[in-house]
């Protein structure tokens, strides 16, 4: 299995490489948010040039907001665990 260190350099290799835009790399490592226990550690690994871009996205998500994951086409409710990094970014 593939370890979100490893899942986070494959989609930003896919992003240098042209295979990802911007806004897919970043809505892949949304999801990985959904994977985690500890929010914290996996922000500490996204690269800084997605950093921002989910901090400005996060600041307008609250517990009604719906994800559209456009590679799967799947429509679900925010993940509580990118509402926890919301939260801790927001107290930083």
């Amino acid at each position: 299995m593939i370890n979100h260190s490893e899942k986070i350099k494959t989609y930003t290799d896919a992003y240098y490489s042209g295979i990802y835009t911007k806004d897919e790399a970043i809505g892949a490592f949304l999801g990985l948010f959904a994977e985690v226990s500890d929010v914290r550690a996996l922000w500490s690994e996204i690269p800084d040039w997605a950093q921002m871009p989910i901090q400005e996205y996060l600041k307008s998500c609250d517990d009604s907001a719906v994800l559209y994951d456009s590679s799967s086409k799947n429509i679900a409710p925010i993940d509580p665990r990118l509402l926890e990094l919301k939260r801790w970014l927001a107290s930083k």
